[in-house]
């Protein structure tokens, strides 16, 4: 009970004490403003620009911003952060082009932002100095922030600073391609020359050349130095050295390089990419390299020869001739051209396998003839021929074609001449002119051509050779020979062995034959000489039997 009635008194007390407290006024803690803006500037990272060609400007922005009053994070964060941030670029009146003269940045918060690399194209004739860039900043920002309990305000600006950015165009020494020159080819060893200039403002000291090839299927395999020489040959290059020494290189020079490059076999007639760069000492001494100066080579397509009316008369057994002509179907001349011919037939034997055909340009065609020998045990058919041309190229090496096929007919064995009676036909006891026509059934002319019979019973022959200064391809002449038919001979149909021996337009001598010409003998058509002898007895007989009667009367 007791405890009940003091709990009732506490309360009274309290709500009675809070009635009579005197009223003070509330105070709210999240209301407030943040007063400040950014504050911009452009500076650049590489400031050096470099004439001869494109190069990348990295531009920086510097965000120191001003905060006058303070406040919450978030609302600083808003007053201090560019918003919207474009850069414009004025490159009037400078040496050198800005190839984006606007560019959109988006936020900038405190600190450094770097920005996209412009592009900048600086000419070789661009003077060396210092430039400065207007560049103008422009950006949205939030200049104050109000808040309280029920709401936040914000008042927006936008603001342009004009800035600059210094850069400076160098006045060390700077190169470019002047002029190239080349005797490359495909599949084959030629030279590249490129000649440089020193269109910078400074001396170059102990300056070297180096080059580069940036085709996968050329390679530098040394250097002449100086200007490109016909004379010039791989014994006089080291492989091992592919920089060209120039020394002290002043403005407005030009030198030189030449470089030996091997070009592979299955290379289309495409450009072939180079490289040029050089080294070289600066006036404070320093080592420097040039940016990649590059340029294109175009080869000539691949050495190629064509072979034109390739004709044959070879035959098993004798020595004929292989001929034709070589065209230079390339787009250079070659000299000392040679032509090879190779079987793998051991029955032809070329004598010599080469001949010469002298130089050829473009388009240029030259004959050749080999004499073949075909051997007797060779076999009547086609056989597989190669061709290849030796010559020396542009610059006197000795090169090889790849090797023309063909196939060349060997014809079956065959006599040189043919051999027919024109007079053939001879009574018994009898003396006689044999006659025969001969005919040159080879390809070439024929000199000193004898003919020689063999006269066998019942023949006998005091004057067997016949003689014939010159038949020519198909041409005949008539031999005649003296022929004695014994007197016991009987009816027959027999031959005739005739051999021929000759020249060939080589001066060799051949012989062919035997031909057996068929001969023929026959009864006498009228008395015998032995008959006449008799009757030519008896008559004497009675002439002197007549005169020793009447001398008797």
């Amino acid at each position: 009970m007791n405890t009940r009635y003091w709990l009732v008194a506490c309360v009274t007390v309290l709500v009675a004490a809070s009635v009579l407290a005197p009223a003070v006024p509330a105070q709210s803690t999240t209301d407030g403003q943040v007063l400040g803006r950014p504050d911009l500037s452009v500076t650049t990272s590489t400031p050096v620009l470099t004439p001869g060609g494109d190069q990348s400007l990295t531009l920086e922005i510097l965000n120191d911003p001003d905060l006058r009053q303070t406040g919450p994070e978030r609302y600083e964060t808003r007053v201090t952060t560019a918003r919207a941030v474009t850069l414009d670029i004025d490159d009037s009146g400078l040496p050198f082009d800005v190839r984006q003269p606007s560019v959109a940045v988006g936020e900038v918060p405190p600190g450094k932002t770097t920005v996209p690399p412009v592009t900048v194209t600086v000419p070789q004739s661009a003077s060396p100095g210092t430039y400065e860039i207007p560049v103008d900043v422009t950006y949205s920002y939030t200049r104050l922030v109000s808040y309280d309990d029920q709401r936040v305000s914000y008042s927006e600006g936008r603001r342009t600073v004009d800035g600059e950015v210094t850069v400076r165009v160098d006045s060390r020494p700077r190169f470019e391609v002047r002029e190239t020159r080349s005797t490359l080819q495909v599949g084959d060893t030629g030279t590249v020359a490129v000649t440089l200039a020193n269109v910078g403002s400074e001396t170059a000291r102990d300056a070297r050349v180096s080059l580069v090839s940036a085709s996968t299927n050329a390679r530098i395999t040394g250097n002449v130095g100086g200007n490109i020489s016909e004379a010039t040959t791989v014994a006089e290059v080291s492989a091992a050295e592919t920089a060209v020494y120039v020394g002290e290189w002043a403005p407005g020079e030009a030198h030189a390089a030449t470089y030996t490059v091997a070009v592979d076999e299955d290379v289309d007639a495409e450009s072939l990419a180079f490289r040029a760069r050089v080294e070289y000492e600066d006036t404070d001494g320093v080592t420097r390299t040039s940016r990649p100066l590059s340029f294109g080579v175009r080869p000539t397509p691949e050495q190629s020869f064509a072979l034109e009316d390739v004709r044959t008369d070879l035959r098993v057994g004798r020595t004929g001739t292989v001929s034709g002509t070589v065209v230079n179907t390339g787009e250079t001349p070659v000299g000392n051209a040679v032509v090879v011919f190779s079987t793998d037939s051991p029955a032809l034997v070329a004598q010599p396998r080469r001949v010469a055909v002298s130089g050829l340009d473009p388009g240029d065609t030259a004959t050749f003839s080999f004499e073949v020998d075909v051997a007797d045990d060779a076999t009547a058919t086609t056989h597989q021929a190669d061709f290849s041309v030796e010559y020396r190229n542009q610059r006197g090496q000795r090169r090889v074609s790849d090797p023309l096929e063909r196939t060349i007919e060997v014809a079956p064995e065959r006599d040189r001449f043919e051999i027919t009676p024109v007079n053939a036909t001879f009574e018994i006891d009898s003396d006689n002119r044999f006659v025969v026509r001969i005919t040159n059934r080879e390809s070439v002319a024929l000199r000193d051509v004898r003919a020689r019979i063999n006269a066998t019973p019942p023949f006998t022959s005091e004057s067997d050779t016949a003689y014939v200064d010159e038949l020519a391809p198909g041409e005949s002449a008539l031999l005649a020979f003296e022929v004695t038919v014994s007197e016991d001979a009987v009816t027959t149909t027999t031959a005739v062995e005739v051999t021929v021996a000759a020249r060939e337009p080589d001066g060799d001598r051949i012989r062919d034959g035997p031909y057996f010409v068929e001969t023929r003998v026959t009864e006498p058509s009228g008395p015998g000489n032995t008959t006449l002898l008799g009757l030519g007895a008896l008559a004497v007989v009675l002439v002197l039997g007549a005169g020793w009667w009447w001398l008797r009367r």
